[in-house]
């Protein structure tokens, strides 16, 4: 799942909840919840190897540009709210499954390979899915979060 559709979901549960440790674990549980839902997403294999490469760069670049463009989205509809500061912690807690394998990736802790074997090959299917099943399945959640985030 791209990071923008995380980032939109948890911002959405967030703005919604208003409590901030509520809105912290079911903004952190959306993201293996969305994972588990067959979708496609670019690939960012790269940033497994330790070292630095043109294509780890770009890797990195995309990942920078998907949270951009997610928080880009939240602020435009909700930057003048009351609760924008639940919505950007729901936005945050989202992201974490992701940014604790990629320090998994890059430290090899074993207190983080539980939740990244976990995260990658419980939650995440393996085979493909087909190319457009996999942009409407996040086509269909960005919209329904987008909503949940507006009204």
């Amino acid at each position: 799942m791209l990071l923008a559709v995380h980032m939109l979901v948890g911002a959405a549960i967030g703005y919604k909840i208003h409590n901030y440790w509520l809105a912290f674990i079911l903004a952190f549980l959306s993201h293996f919840i969305l994972d588990a839902i067959p979708h496609r997403e670019y690939e960012i294999d790269s940033l497994i190897e330790k070292k630095v490469s043109r294509k780890s760069i770009f890797d990195l670049f995309q990942v920078f540009l998907d949270c951009a463009i997610g928080l880009a989205i939240i602020l435009i509809f909700i930057e003048k709210s009351p609760y924008i500061t639940y919505a950007l912690l729901g936005a945050f807690a989202a992201m974490i499954p992701d940014g604790l394998t990629f320090l998994h990736w890059q430290t090899n802790a074993p207190w983080l390979k539980k939740i990244t074997d976990f995260h990658r090959f419980t939650i995440h299917r393996e085979e493909k899915t087909p190319l457009f099943w996999g942009i409407a399945s996040q086509l269909v959640i960005f919209v329904i979060a987008l909503i949940g985030l507006i009204f």
